[in-house]
């Protein structure tokens, strides 16, 4: 009896020991796996409400630039997510098309056509990190061990299975953020906001009717796609961003839609329809093969209309159960708040900017090193600011600061000797030293005044949780930053 009980003390022991230790290396894995914009995609995509999702779009980094869920909701009601990775190709596009429908019922997938253009440029050859950026934060399963398989040489397999083989040695590059494990939500749903602005080559390939093969293994994957969505009764629409493409890249997007005109699934060719989206290539492009924010809203308003004119797909926007999404696409809205903000220079309009946000907290300094008084336009400019309710009346040589805050006027402050505000009793720790020889507006210990002649300005944003503007209003009323 006690020699059953000792082997099953054993046993026991072992057992434990196995799950222990299996725990501490999933601790490390997640603790040095790299946490990038590419990681939050797919983690964030398991976080989605279990089949809320309208649209799954899938494919390259062309989609994470081009599809603004944010947009599809505001405008059309559409629930979608962006589930992209760096050129990906179409048999990860695949791969990702399963894991996607283990947790939403999607009625239409979109799947970009860059993914077979560049593997069939390259030969199938994909750079190991971009690789790794579309596998390594799938979850643990069987669909992610075939995607493996499909993407790389047997004896290099094992490091994509088990991550800690291949981040092992990261442990001096580990940061704060790391120990947190899990990666940051991703408000955008997948999609990559910028408002960078690069000048782009526009090429005209309308008149390229030529076609080169797909190659074998990218046919044999957009085949599978197609039969997967079959099965499951999902609409297919292929999607062709809009870029510089070359003659030859056309071509094989001539062969992907030949495939798809015979199997009667929809696309959509962008570089085709430049002049109607009215493109400008001088403005639209954050690089020299991705859109910017500005050159996303035109194709994803164009790619709207044609699903809600195609695709059986409901308006949302008024079912209480999809009241969260609101929260989430706000993120984007505010941030082209900022943009626009922070890139106006008429005093008028960025008045009227502040003016229009329920969310921010305006912060203002007077400093005067002259004998030159303020303009009487900037002083009645600055009243407007706070909406009549800031007097803005003090004498050339007084201290003067004031708060406003959603439109109200929560602090204003006129004297001879030193202005200290200070505020340590809220999450918005503050301080405010006014003098009219210097201008100090600190938020978080950060210093963000220009400490300039005039009003210095700092705008502070609750939603985004952080300063989304810093100027100075010159004593003549001049916006500098």
């Amino acid at each position: 009896m006690n020699k059953i009980c000792n082997k099953k003390m054993k046993i026991l022991k072992v057992f434990l020991f196995i799950v222990i230790l299996g725990l501490i290396a999933t601790y490390l894995e997640k603790l040095l796996i790299l946490k990038g914009d590419y990681s939050k995609r797919i983690t964030n995509y398991y976080e989605q409400k279990n089949n809320t999702l309208d649209i799954v779009n899938i494919g390259t980094s062309h989609i994470q630039n081009t599809i603004n869920p944010a947009i599809l909701w505001n405008e059309y009601g559409i629930t979608s997510y962006d589930l992209s990775g760096p050129t990906q190709p179409i048999w990860i596009s695949y791969y990702y098309m399963v894991e996607a429908l283990k947790t939403q019922k999607p009625k239409l997938i979109i799947i970009d056509t860059y993914g077979i253009i560049y593997a069939n440029e390259t030969n199938n050859e994909i750079k190991e990190g971009n690789i790794r950026n579309n596998i390594d934060n799938m979850n643990f399963s069987m669909n992610k061990f075939r995607a493996i398989e499909d993407s790389i040489e047997s004896e290099d397999r094992p490091s994509y299975m088990v991550n800690l083989m291949k981040y092992h040695t990261r442990w001096k590059e580990i940061k704060e953020h790391d120990f947190s494990l899990k990666i940051g939500r991703n408000v955008f749903k997948g999609y990559l906001i910028g408002f960078t602005i690069k000048e782009n080559t526009r090429r005209d390939v309308s008149n390229i009717i030529e076609m080169t093969a797909v190659n074998n293994k990218n046919e044999e994957y957009l085949h599978k796609l197609i039969n997967l969505a079959k099965e499951k009764n999902i609409e297919l629409l292929f999607v062709s961003a809009p870029y510089p493409i070359t003659e030859n890249e056309q071509k094989i997007a001539n062969s992907v839609y030949n495939i798809l005109e015979e199997e009667n699934i929809s696309y959509i060719d962008y570089n085709l329809l430049y002049d109607e989206l009215n493109l400008d290539f001088g403005k639209d492009f954050r690089d020299i093969s991705h859109l910017n924010s500005y050159g996303a809203i035109k194709v994803t308003n164009h790619l709207g209309n044609y699903i809600k004119e195609n695709y059986d797909i409901p308006d949302h926007r008024q079912d209480p159960e999809y009241a969260y999404w609101w929260d989430d696409t706000q993120y984007y809205y505010k941030m082209v708040d900022e943009q626009s903000l922070k890139t106006t220079t008429d005093i008028k309009k960025w008045i009227e900017q502040v003016q229009n946000s329920n969310n921010y907290i305006v912060l203002g300094s007077y400093k005067n090193t002259t004998n030159n008084k303020i303009s009487e336009e900037t002083i009645q400019n600055m009243k407007t600011l706070g909406g009549d309710k800031l007097s803005f009346s003090f004498d050339i040589k007084d201290n003067y600061a004031f708060i406003i805050d959603n439109g109200q006027v929560i602090y204003e402050k006129k004297q001879k000797s030193k202005i200290a505000y200070k505020n340590e009793e809220n999450w918005f720790k503050t301080r405010i030293d006014a003098t009219t020889s210097s201008s100090s507006i600190k938020i978080e210990a950060v210093e963000y005044s220009k400490n300039k002649d005039g009003i210095n300005i700092v705008v502070y944003d609750k939603v985004l949780e952080k300063v989304v503007d810093s100027v100075n209003i010159g004593l003549t009323g001049k916006i500098s930053r």
